[in-house]
C-alpha cells in the first residue's frame, strides 16, 4: 500500500528518538481488529498488523534480535523457540526520517518501548495526528492506550 503524502511533522512530540522506535500505521478495522501495518528501522518492509495482539510477539521477537532494549528476564518456552521469521537486518535499514514518512489511513503511532522489566513492556506511546504522546509501565497498558485511540479515530471518521 502507498504511503499518504502529509504535510511535514509539526510539534515536539514527533520523533523516533531510540534505535527500537516502530511507527504503527492502522487503516482501519477487519472484523473488530485494527487492520494496518508497522515498520522499524531494521526492516526494509512493512509488517502486516493483524492485531495487536500479534504485533506484540513480533515486536518481542525483534527486540530480542538486536537486544534493545535488553529483556530483564529470559523468555521461558513449552518448546524450543522457532527462529526468527521477520525479515530483521543487523544493521539499521531505515532513517528516522523515513519511518516517520510512513502514515495510516486511520491512526498512526510512534511506539518507544523504553524498558523490559518485570516481564512487560514501559515507554510511550506517540498519536502523531494528535500531536499526543502518553506513557505506560505494562504491556496491557500500551494495548489499552492503542485500542482507546483506534475507537475514538473511528467513531471521528464516522462522524466526519
Amino acid at each position: 500500500m502507498a504511503e499518504t503524502k502529509k504535510a511535514p511533522l509539526e510539534g515536539d512530540q514527533l520523533y523516533i528518538g531510540t534505535p527500537n522506535g516502530v511507527v504503527i500505521c492502522v487503516d482501519g478495522l477487519r472484523d473488530g481488529l485494527p487492520a494496518g501495518r508497522f515498520w522499524h528501522a531494521h526492516g526494509a518492509e512493512a509488517f502486516p498488523l493483524r492485531s495487536f495482539g500479534d504485533m506484540a510477539l513480533s515486536l518481542e521477537d525483534y527486540f530480542n534480535t538486536i537486544q534493545f532494549p535488553r529483556a530483564a528476564t529470559n523468555d521461558r518456552h513449552f518448546r524450543e523457540a522457532a527462529p526468527h521469521e521477520a525479515h530483521i537486518s543487523a544493521e539499521r535499514l531505515l532513517s528516522d526520517g523515513e519511518l516517520l514518512g510512513k502514515y495510516g489511513e486511520l491512526a498512526t503511532f510512534i511506539l518507544r518501548v523504553q524498558q523490559r522489566e518485570n516481564s512487560t513492556w514501559q515507554g510511550r506511546l506517540t498519536w502523531e495526528e494528535k500531536n499526543s504522546t502518553r506513557s505506560f509501565r505494562s504491556l496491557i497498558g500500551l494495548l489499552q492506550l492503542l485500542e482507546s485511540a483506534i475507537r475514538q479515530a473511528a467513531e471521528e471518521k464516522e462522524g466526519a
